[in-house]
């Protein structure tokens, strides 16, 4: 119900992030190709492709957690929206453009590689593969420092047993 909320008090910046992905996608938006988003959510990056860029080209959103998935979906007659575990072997097919936004991360460390070799196998020439994803630094001192500044972000929202429990 309040995944909104949620996303945006615990990834700082998400509504510029958002933004940026949207213009980006404009230059591989193509109609006769399919756009993918993994671990879509509740779908509104691919709801608000169709609604406000008006686009009638076919999309599919994919997410393992059915609560998340949009119910009524007879409303978005060119988004399918998929339940599926993208830790098993998935054929992105004509694939014009995919979303990885902070997806990555919750699939096992070895079904990782093999996803990204999927995409790549299914994507059309000229498509893209757009990714938002949190890294870790080979510097442990500036690891820290951004770590710690991310935990000051979420204090304004979460409590510090919240937190850590996410962290965990």
């Amino acid at each position: 119900e309040n995944f909104d909320d949620h996303i945006n008090q615990s990834i700082p910046n998400y509504d510029i992030l958002f933004s940026s992905i949207l213009r980006i996608s404009d230059y591989f938006r193509d109609e006769n190709k399919i756009i993918y988003d993994i671990g879509c959510s509740n779908g509104n990056l691919l709801r608000y492709i169709r609604r406000v860029e008006n686009y009638k080209g076919k999309m599919i959103g994919i997410d393992y957690s059915r609560n998340l998935l949009p119910e009524n979906t007879k409303e978005y007659d060119n988004i399918s929206f998929l339940e599926y575990d993208l830790n098993k072997s998935f054929n992105f097919d004509n694939a014009g453009m995919v979303f990885s936004i902070f997806t990555l991360q919750f699939l096992h460390k070895e079904a990782r590689q093999t996803v990204l070799n999927n995409i790549y196998s299914g994507l059309c020439k000229g498509g893209a593969l757009i990714i938002a994803e949190k890294t870790y630094l080979d510097n442990g001192q500036f690891q820290d420092i951004f770590t710690f500044s991310y935990y000051d972000y979420k204090k304004e929202a979460f409590t510090a047993e919240q937190i850590l429990s996410k962290e965990k």
